[in-house]
């Protein structure tokens, strides 16, 4: 590692990660031990996807070893982008661009980021903010439907319509 990245990295007060994986989150834990410095560390990951049936690793994910970015273990591309503020990939040429947020459309960070989004995909010649799917509640003057059975339903729903070919309209 470079010494000024070294350098600039133990000189953080703590150390912020999302994981959405099984694999990621035994590698970040692992990391944290074998490190020559110490500092908290903060894991921003929806507990939710971690459970999730898709979202699994294989046992050969917790090798030492470092996979190709953009491809999986077989070898295929990945065809769908899901962006939210805790899951982050790389931007994939023909991939789609799914926010897919908890929320309600009027309260997470959808308005704000969208034009931002726009801005990104609109420079690299990616299509139009059209080309930006959203995956989440409709918008909503409360913030939660008040019956817990309801909201583990909306959220069963919400990861299948973000995981699946088509996202929900508003």
């Amino acid at each position: 590692m470079d010494s000024t990245l070294r350098k600039q990295i133990q000189e953080c007060n703590w150390q912020v990660v999302n994981v959405t994986t099984p694999a990621n989150y035994f590698h970040v834990l692992r990391r944290q031990i074998h490190r020559e410095f110490r500092k908290p560390l903060i894991v921003m990951a929806p507990k939710n996807m971690l459970r999730h049936k898709d979202c699994k690793s294989n046992l050969s994910e917790f090798d030492d070893v470092q996979g190709h970015a953009g491809f999986d273990k077989q070898g295929t591309r990945f065809k769908r982008l899901i962006k939210d503020q805790n899951n982050h990939s790389d931007l994939l040429e023909d991939a789609e661009i799914v926010w897919c947020q908890e929320e309600p459309m009027n309260m997470g960070a959808f308005y704000y980021i969208s034009p931002r989004l726009y801005t990104t995909v609109r420079a690299l010649g990616r299509g139009t903010i059209d080309d930006i799917k959203y995956v989440g509640r409709a918008p909503s003057a409360a913030s939660a439907t008040g019956f817990y059975s309801v909201h583990v339903k909306e959220q069963t729903e919400l990861v299948q319509k973000a995981l699946q070919r088509e996202p929900i309209n508003f």
